[in-house]
């Protein structure tokens, strides 16, 4: 609708969506192991060139990646157990970020980028996952960890580490390697840069336009998802720490801002466009 698409065009995309929702859980969930398993189900010999994951490995970060994939593509235990491998500190989950493979398996090593090593662009992949979970206080300590551990190294460094050490938090890999670490830039803006509005990957923000010298911010934003978790949540940077700031719109009264000036807000979700007002308290309307 917002492509201005036709309508057969789009439900088409949506039964592809679908389709693709249906074979992922039927062909590649490990109800054993409460995992999916990053197993090809394309026919050979096309698959064979695709990846070298052996058939039904489910060590590695991959087979938590359906997070990203939106409310409707698991059932809420599916989702719940993906989230409680992830935030494992024996398994994924690292005082430093996400490491690329489970620390308790036979073949991790800390320092070598699949078999453990922390990544950025993953980093953000499933920082973001949380949000649309409601998960904001994870979501911040992984926003923490990763941050502070990314600076640690880069002091250390001759230059930007390609990846940190999923035990020490250390550099490793090339130092000169700048790109994977450009995730991390709407992660810190998310938290410290005043007027940034951030969501998951299942809110789409279509409007956000802040006012520095009055320190208002008016968002307006559009569920992806007919069926959303419930808990999407909305980040909002304003000028003010641990300010108060009336809301009107889709949401509706005072809210207090954290140390760093960040309002979490949980919004209604619908999938038509709503819009919601940030102004000081005591501001005039």
């Amino acid at each position: 609708i917002a492509l201005n698409r036709p309508k057969a065009e789009i439900e088409g995309f949506d039964n592809v969506i679908a389709e693709a929702s249906r074979a992922m859980n039927s062909a590649l969930w490990d109800s054993k192991r409460a995992r999916y398993s990053p197993k090809s189900t394309m026919a050979a010999p096309i698959a064979a060139d695709l990846s070298d994951t052996p058939e039904g490995d489910v060590s590695g970060l991959d087979c938590l990646l359906p997070l990203i994939a939106g409310a409707s593509a698991m059932s809420d235990e599916q989702s719940a157990a993906l989230l409680k491998h992830l935030t494992d500190p024996a398994s994924f989950w690292s005082d430093f970020g996400i490491r690329s493979r489970s620390k308790s398996v036979v073949g991790y090593n800390a320092g070598v980028g699949p078999d453990g090593a922390i990544h950025f662009g993953t980093t953000l992949l499933f920082w973001k996952a949380l949000l649309d979970r409601g998960e904001t206080e994870i979501a911040r300590r992984l926003a923490n960890n990763v941050l502070a551990a990314y600076h640690h190294a880069v002091e250390a460094s001759p230059g930007c580490p390609e990846a940190l050490n999923g035990d020490s938090g250390s550099g490793v890999g090339r130092v000169d390697y700048s790109g994977d670490a450009c995730a991390l830039v709407p992660i810190y803006a998310a938290y410290h840069t005043v007027g940034t509005v951030t969501c998951g990957w299942e809110t789409s923000q279509l409007v956000s336009a802040y006012d520095k010298v009055h320190d208002t911010l008016r968002v307006v934003y559009r569920s992806l998802n007919a069926t959303p978790l419930g808990k999407s949540s909305i980040l909002c940077v304003l000028g003010k720490r641990n300010g108060k700031y009336k809301l009107s719109g889709a949401l509706d009264g005072t809210f207090s801002a954290d140390a760093d000036g960040v309002l979490t807000l949980s919004p209604p979700t619908d999938q038509a466009a709503q819009q919601f007002e940030i102004v000081p308290a005591g501001s005039a309307e």
